[in-house]
């Protein structure tokens, strides 16, 4: 199993936004992927934050897939 592996200049960066956020669902985005960042599994997180582990897993996707934290942050999902 790879391991997910973020900057901790990122990571700074990233918990200091979620912190300044009035927006939750971000907050909750940014908080999963600290957590798998932080070692943690899908299965965990998603058990942790009450989703599926299908939006887990996309979510980490989408964010490895990104050239900026704030594009994954702009990518809204359909509603």
């Amino acid at each position: 199993m790879l391991t997910f592996v973020i900057p901790p200049e990122e990571q700074a960066q990233l918990r200091a936004l979620a912190r300044t956020t009035k927006d939750a669902k971000t907050a909750i985005r940014i908080r999963v992927i600290l957590a798998l960042a932080g070692g943690h599994s899908a299965k965990h997180v998603a058990e942790l934050f009450l989703l599926d582990e299908d939006t887990i897993t996309t979510w980490k996707k989408k964010y490895q897939k990104r050239r900026l934290f704030s594009d994954w942050l702009a990518m809204a999902a359909p509603g």
